[in-house]
């Protein structure tokens, strides 16, 4: 399958258990950390309490602030730190649809539709991420999931 393919498959297949989604969780389980440089487990408890009332007070701030990036940024962090990559899918979707330059929102979207096992929306997103992104290390990141997520398609 050539990379145009790639890019424009709608729906992804079920990952398989060989060598290429051992690289792509071992690429993933080094991702923990917020966009901010914190640690994932500082950015959940600098709000407070558990894990889940962080989120659930993080979740309120931007309710009352539907338009506020940097709360959309922190609420999808704590979302993509605890697992729960659909909503943080759903809000790093709405940070790129604001600011299509934002490389690493693009980055997170990718990484949280990996969470998913959404191959082909990851590769996109990752290509889009690297357009963006600024930062050497984190293009060179970037670029090692994405050759991840390509063995998945």
């Amino acid at each position: 399958m050539n990379l145009k393919d790639k890019l424009n498959r709608s729906r992804d297949p079920e990952p398989d258990s060989g060598p290429a989604k051992k690289t792509l969780e071992s690429l993933l389980a080094k991702k923990k950390t917020s966009s901010s440089g914190g640690s994932a487990k500082e950015m959940l408890t600098k709000y407070g309490g558990t894990p889940g009332e962080s989120i659930d007070q993080i979740r309120t701030a931007y309710a009352a602030n539907p338009g506020n990036i940097g709360l959309a940024n922190v609420l999808a962090g704590m979302l993509y730190t605890t697992s729960q990559y659909q909503e943080a899918a759903q809000l790093y979707q709405q940070i790129v649809d604001k600011d299509s330059s934002d490389g690493n929102a693009w980055m997170q979207l990718a990484n949280c539709q990996t969470g998913l096992q959404h191959w082909g929306e990851a590769f996109r997103s990752y290509a889009w991420a690297l357009q963006y992104l600024s930062n050497p290390l984190e293009k060179e990141k970037c670029q090692d999931r994405m050759a991840a997520v390509e063995k998945m398609i």
